[in-house]
């Protein structure tokens, strides 16, 4: 998994619990990057998507 070249040069805090892992702006407190935990791979066409 890759982040969006957008979130280059920022500072982030990083929660990581049993059921979600995300970003935060550390100025604001804003959540930028969010997903659920436990991630599941799904083979779709051909390719993988986690």
């Amino acid at each position: 998994m890759s982040l969006p070249t957008t979130f280059t040069g920022r500072e982030f805090h990083r929660t990581i619990t049993d059921d979600e892992f995300l970003l935060s702006d550390i100025a604001s407190g804003e959540v930028v990057f969010f997903f659920p935990l436990p991630m599941m791979a799904l083979q779709v066409r051909g390719g993988y998507v986690f």
